[in-house]
């Protein structure tokens, strides 16, 4: 099977985003392929600024509202919320906490490859 069709998380999908940037790993092709980087940048202008991308926090906000009573029900049976489980680096303690981090995450993930690929 190629490297390509393999499915799950990537080795740098895991790492801490101030690891990241776009000048190491397989995007080290970008500063060599001029098409690749004007691709690149059509692509990503396409999804953030004239697309849904941006939406995304705010689409994780709705979904969060859609799943309130749900997730109410969920753990008042399985109280883990302040319990590490499985590869859960943290327990915030409260769904809303939760939310709220990866919100947080999206928000700045977006913001730095908004920023990188603009310095592409």
């Amino acid at each position: 099977v190629s490297a390509i069709m393999k499915a799950g998380v990537s080795h740098s999908a895991r790492l801490p985003i101030g690891n990241r940037d776009l000048k190491s790993g397989p995007a080290v092709h970008l500063q060599q392929d001029p098409e690749a980087k004007a691709r690149l940048k059509e692509l990503w202008t396409a999804a953030y600024e004239e697309g849904d991308l941006k939406n995304l926090p705010a689409y994780l906000d709705e979904t969060a509202l859609l799943l309130k009573e749900a997730q109410e029900l969920n753990f008042k049976r399985w109280k883990i919320l302040d319990q590490k489980v499985h590869m859960n680096f943290q327990a915030l303690g409260t769904y809303d906490a939760e939310v709220g981090f990866v919100r947080k995450c999206i928000e700045d993930r977006l913001v730095l490859f908004d920023r990188l690929v603009k310095e592409l």
